[in-house]
């Protein structure tokens, strides 16, 4: 699994600087699953393909962040397909 906290602060956007968290994406019996482990927990979303899960791993990123990160304002992510 990936270690979400190893964010890439490279990333700047108009002066910002955006943190990028790892997400990982399997494919399981109903469809596909992604994690993306942090050390409070984490997000975790499904969906039945692998766009539909990446749109639910942002929207369920951003609510693990607003809640245990407030100062994290915008964010990315960074899709890993797992086999």
């Amino acid at each position: 699994m990936s270690n979400a906290l190893a964010t890439d602060y490279n990333n700047h956007i108009e002066g910002d600087t955006v943190p990028v968290y790892t997400v990982i994406i399997q494919r399981d019996e109903s469809g596909f699953w992604g994690v993306c482990d942090m050390p409070n927990g984490g997000a975790n979303s499904m969906g039945n393909t692998i766009y539909e899960t990446q749109r639910n791993m942002y929207e369920s990123m951003a609510l693990f962040l607003k809640d245990d990160y407030p100062e994290v304002s915008d964010f990315s992510l960074n899709f890993v397909i797992s086999k």
